[in-house]
């Protein structure tokens, strides 16, 4: 399942996910991240991935990648700080990062709440 907030205080998207999470839920998920919807023109997105379960293959990683595209087309730039905990589930967060190589997209990948926030408030 994936739920996402607007924290106004800190001007960041909050999202979670938990349980198993398909890439068809991913990309279907993305289409609802629009500047209407989140009203900046810098998105910054916390998401909380320590608790999910990935169940796609390596393959449809492209998919992201597509959906991606779009995304940062919405924004004048995307910064997205991944918390993981799980081995197959930070690989697959890695492999997205590495393959999407737009100029207005940045993402990293943490172990933990605090260094997510931080850096995703930094400059």
């Amino acid at each position: 399942m994936i739920q996402d907030r607007f924290d106004k205080d800190y001007n960041i998207v909050i999202a979670e996910l938990t349980g198993q999470v398909t890439m068809d839920e991913i990309l279907k998920w993305f289409d609802t991240i629009t500047p209407e919807r989140f009203p900046v023109s810098q998105l910054k997105m916390l998401s909380d991935a320590s608790n999910v379960e990935y169940v796609f293959r390596k393959n449809e990683l492209i998919a992201s990648d597509k959906a991606m595209e779009v995304l940062t087309g919405r924004f004048k730039s995307v910064k997205i700080a991944v918390i993981h905990s799980k081995p197959k589930e930070t690989a697959y967060s890695e492999m997205v990062r590495l393959k999407t190589r737009h100029k207005n997209y940045t993402q990293k990948t943490f172990f933990t709440l605090e260094s997510a926030l931080e850096w995703l408030l930094r400059g």
